[in-house]
């Protein structure tokens, strides 16, 4: 029996390849998944070069167009997330957090400015704010958002500094 990963591996061949529609349905019959940002990056990618035809036969396989909507559901809240930590709204950035979830994805993103973490230390965010982007963002202050630790050097010192550094260490310090 072959194992998800390599099914996977195998409907991104498929979809760089623009194999027949057909042949992408059976990869995901047998388990592999359209729901995850390789293949619905790889999916994009191929539809900025397949014909109409391979583009709507493929959109029309359910897990695919559910994917891609999920995807863009995602991309939306992650911009609503960017507004929110820039006007330093912890409702707003809330609702994105449930979006992105909704959606399947979390906090551990990066839109061009650094990730979701750095941006609320950069503009200095309420600390129920970056508490919130940990978890329920599930943001990962030592993996892909170490880049918040950064961020917070460059602030100026103050009780705001050592609660959000006590934070992104893991102390339970609330607001």
């Amino acid at each position: 029996m072959i194992d998800n990963l390599t099914l996977n591996h195998q409907l991104i061949e498929a979809i760089q390849a623009h194999a027949e529609a057909n042949a992408i349905e059976m990869l995901l019959q047998k388990g592999a998944s359209a729901n995850n940002s390789e293949v619905t990056e790889i999916l994009e990618e191929a539809f900025d070069s397949a014909s109409p035809g391979w583009i709507a036969s493929v959109l029309a396989l359910h897990p695919i167009s559910l994917a891609m909507s999920l995807r863009k559901a995602a991309d939306q809240a992650a911009f609503d997330l960017i507004s929110a930590l820039e006007e330093n709204d912890f409702a707003n950035v809330e609702a994105a957090l449930y979006q992105m979830a909704e959606a399947g994805d979390d906090a551990n993103i990066d839109m061009g400015d650094g990730s979701m973490l750095a941006v609320a230390v950069e503009n200095r965010c309420k600390v129920k704010i970056i508490s919130s982007l940990i978890t329920l963002g599930n943001a990962d202050p030592t993996g892909f958002s170490k880049d918040a630790f950064e961020a917070l050097e460059q602030a100026d010192n103050g009780t705001w500094k050592i609660r959000v550094g006590a934070i992104l260490r893991g102390s339970s310090t609330s607001e």
